[in-house]
């Protein structure tokens, strides 16, 4: 199985000429391969200097690593910003995600921007992903992952092997679409 790890990248970063040699040099020395890393980009993180970290983008791109673009929907520009950027990844802002399965208006721009990232064949991740409610209204609408404290709380990586062994059944009822099962407080 694939390991995939997202990085959150600084708009300092998308300045750098140096940025993408660098990591390219690091990831070599420590032979981690390229698509094992997703760069998670804000919106607002683009505005500065758009031609610079469109460039730095790219660059990551052509070199294999995938590139998300966080906090979707929260920014003003995002349409704008999946046209000019070769994202592979739309990360959908948990102000969308949290109460959508009560709220018409925001299952409406919720399944519209899972139903234009499908389209565009881009991974989608559903941010704060807290009820059971929620969760299986972003699975009808295909969307490919969800985060957020029904899935875990955030946790030191130390802690992780233990919480997977004691939270494998609440994982499957995640998958499998079981709404009794709770996860390990």
């Amino acid at each position: 199985m694939l390991s995939i790890t997202a990085i959150n990248l600084s708009p300092h970063l998308l300045d750098s000429d140096r940025f993408v040699d660098d990591i390219c040099a690091l990831i070599d020395r420590h032979a981690v391969r390229a698509d094992q890393i997703v760069w998670e980009i804000t919106e607002s993180s683009m505005v500065a200097n758009l031609g610079a970290a469109l460039g730095v983008l790219a660059r990551l791109r052509l070199k294999g690593f995938g590139l998300s673009l966080d906090d979707y929907g929260t920014g003003f520009s995002s349409m704008q910003q999946l046209a000019r950027m070769p994202f592979t990844e739309l990360k959908v802002d948990r102000s969308f995600v949290h109460g959508a399965a009560d709220r018409d208006h925001l299952r409406v721009i919720l399944q519209s921007a899972l139903d234009m990232a499908s389209r565009l064949s881009l991974v989608t991740v559903a941010e704060g992903v807290e009820r059971m409610e929620d969760w299986r209204l972003l699975q009808e609408y295909g969307c490919s992952l969800g985060q957020g404290y029904l899935v875990a709380r955030p946790m030191p990586g130390a802690d992780l092997p233990v919480w997977l062994r004691t939270n494998t059944q609440h994982l499957r009822s995640l998958h499998s679409g079981r709404k009794d099962l709770n996860p390990a407080e």
